[in-house]
Formats: C-alpha cells, structure tokens, sequence
C-alpha cells in the first residue's frame, strides 16, 4: 500500500474545512518540513470567538506553525489566516483547528511536548525537538491549565500538606488529596508561609474546605495556623518523624540542663558520673542499645 505523506497527515491531523496543499523538504544548516495548508474550495471561515461560520473579509500575511516532528525533522504548517465578518464579534481572525491563539506552536506540538516535559527537563526538551524553552513552558502551562480545569474536586475529606526545596534557599508548598484509592497533587504555591497555604484554600473554596477531614502535616508553625483558621473542623495529623524529632530534642535540652546543674553543685558526685556521655542511651531506641548502654541506662 502506497503511503504518501498527505495521507499520513489526513490520519493523524485532519482539519476539517482545510486541505494540506504541498509538502517541501527546505535544506540548511537545521533541515526542515514546510506543509501548505489552504482553506477548502467554497468553505467559509468561522469566528475564533463563536466559531460560526462568517463571511471572508480580507486575508493576512502567511504564519507559520510548528507542527509535531516528522522522522526527527522540524516541520512547520504554512498558511495565510482569512479574517470574516461576524455579525456578533464584528472583524475577526478565523478559527484555526490546528492552533493556539496567536502562539507559533500547533496544538498537537504543544501536547507533544508536554508529554515529554514530565520526563526530561524542559532544556533537554526543547534541544532534542529543536524548539525554545519558552515554547516548552507555554505547552507544560496549556496542559497544567485544560486539567486544573476539569479537574474533579468533589470527595476531597483527606488532605497533605508537605513542602520541598525549590532553588537555593527557597521552598514551594505542596498539598496532595489522600484519600483511599485516590492520591494526587492538586495544589502548588510558592514559599511555606501562611500566605502560601491559604491559597489553597481559597482556591477549594469554603465549602470544598468544610468537607475535609483530616489533614496531615508536619509542626510547621504557618501551616498549622492555617488548618486551624481554614479547616477546624478537620483532625490535623502531624508527621510522626516531627514528632519523634521535637520529643528528642526536649529529652536533649533536659538531660543537658540537668547534667550542668549536677556539675556546678558537685563534679564528682554519682549523678555526674551516670549523666556523663548519657545522650544516645536516652535517645535510642530500646531494641537498639549496645550492652553497655543498657546497663548505664
């Protein structure tokens, strides 16, 4: 079976009132595929704002759009953008099937390279696909935004609150929904202070908020002044590991104090002696105490 590229194209990308007139392969220093598109005979454009068919009213000058690369070689659609008469929206560019507002990237590249954002960075992206990293940007924004928008916010009752470093010095806030048979992220804010979680919240909105009932955390001041301001209702679970580490901290600053009490009324006095290298004998877990620290504990 003969496979030409048109038929390719018409499987993979077909533009309903819009032909793929010529192909060309342009030879340089970066190779590249031009395809020429042109609006279909006696086809009307439609309104980009309503999407009704209207009357032509001029033509602009040709764009091009960079489409998803073929065998590895950059390839760009060509075509010169009708502008119609609408009678709700006046004079206005056409619809564009294959494109994204004024952006110079086809919607299926933009998918394309948002695909692969999650799995290179977006440098590496744009090198190996030989576009800018502001055109990755633009695709990982598109996708993060189509799902924020349909994104299912009904049965949130368990929430987490962590956050991460991001950059020398810096930290974003993370929050993920928990609940049984349904974990994932749904909320990024930059920085971990109050500001930062509160967003979350106004984001969920008071009802959605009303509706948790636990929140896990760690002990970190702003998130828990947060919680108790914007989800009382909810039972805040600290990290166990923050826990274990505030309880150790406090049994150090106890044994620490005593010890230099015992020293300034007595040097040598048996209570000195015993307290003497006494950190990780009070500090270990039991099952994991050296025989000699056992019998000093």
């Amino acid at each position: 079976m003969h496979l030409g590229l048109k038929t390719l194209l018409n499987r993979v990308e077909r533009l309903k009132g819009f032909v793929y007139e010529s192909s060309s392969l342009i030879e340089g220093h970066v190779p590249r595929i031009e395809i020429q598109l042109r609006a279909r005979e006696r086809s009307r454009g439609a309104c980009s704002q309503c999407q009704k068919p209207a009357p032509g009213y001029d033509r602009l000058a040709e764009r091009q759009f960079q489409f998803v690369p073929l065998w590895g070689i950059p390839t760009y659609f060509r075509y010169a953008p009708r502008r119609v008469r609408c009678r709700e929206h006046g004079i206005v560019v056409e619809h564009l099937p294959w494109a994204l507002g004024k952006r110079p990237l086809t919607a299926s590249f933009a998918w394309f390279l948002a695909s692969w954002a999650k799995l290179l960075s977006w440098q590496d992206v744009s090198r190996t696909f030989k576009t800018s990293w502001e055109s990755v940007f633009r695709s990982v924004e598109m996708a993060v935004d189509w799902g924020r928008a349909r994104m299912d916010l009904t049965g949130i009752s368990a929430a987490g609150v962590d956050e991460i470093h991001w950059r020398k010095g810096r930290f974003l806030t993370l929050v993920y929904q928990i609940n049984e048979g349904m974990k994932r992220l749904l909320f990024v804010a930059e920085n971990r202070e109050e500001t930062s979680l509160r967003k979350f919240f106004l984001w969920l909105g008071p009802e959605r908020s009303a509706q948790i009932r636990f929140i896990c955390s760690d002990m970190w001041q702003p998130y828990l002044n947060v919680i108790a301001e914007r989800a009382p209702q909810a039972l805040n679970i600290l990290d166990r590991y923050h826990i274990a580490a505030k309880m150790n901290q406090a049994i150090d600053e106890v044994r620490a104090k005593e010890t230099r009490e015992v020293r300034a009324r007595n040097r040598l006095s048996k209570s000195s002696v015993v307290l003497k290298h006494s950190r990780w004998c009070l500090l270990k877990r039991v099952e994991n105490l050296t025989a000699k620290q056992a019998v000093k504990l």
